[in-house]
């Protein structure tokens, strides 16, 4: 970790009962926080968990199987707790819901300075990277708050 930078660990509030609550609050991470987080970390890699949704009506009925990264995690077990979640909650009896998956995602700095990232040593390609990832991170995803939209109406 490098001086003066903070890392910002972000944390959903369990519920009573020991489920994650489903407030899904909004983090205020900055590219230069994750930036300052990459260069911090060993051997200038951050690791993150990535969670990955399908929409499984897609899937059975339209153009086939498309998962997406809708969300990421500093730890794994945050990570498979909401993917858990997504997959159960997220199916009733109008709606096929979504598959969710995580993935373990290596964040590192090019040498212009920008983020790269990498599962199993293929790079990830995300158009405009380091907006997403912020959202991804921060909980502000669009596509993440639709899917959290729908957990709720449950």
């Amino acid at each position: 970790m490098s001086e003066g930078c903070s890392r910002k660990m972000l944390i959903f509030p369990a519920a009573p009962d020991g489920t994650i609550a489903m407030e899904n609050p909004t983090q205020n991470l900055v590219i230069d926080e994750l930036k300052d987080m990459i260069k911090g970390s060993p051997d200038g890699q951050l690791h993150l968990w990535f969670i990955f949704c399908e929409d499984v009506y897609e899937t059975r009925f339209g153009d086939g199987f498309y998962s997406y990264p809708h969300r990421a995690f500093q730890n794994n077990e945050e990570a498979e707790k909401w993917a858990k979640m997504v997959t159960t909650d997220s199916k009733t009896a109008d709606s096929l819901g979504f598959n969710a998956e995580v993935h373990h995602i290596v964040a590192s700095l090019n040498e212009a300075g920008s983020i790269n990232l990498f599962s199993r040593d293929k790079e990830l390609s995300i158009r405009d990277p380091e907006r997403k990832i912020i959202d991804f991170l921060n909980g502000t995803d669009p596509d993440w708050q639709s899917i959290v939209r729908t957990l709720k109406t449950k």
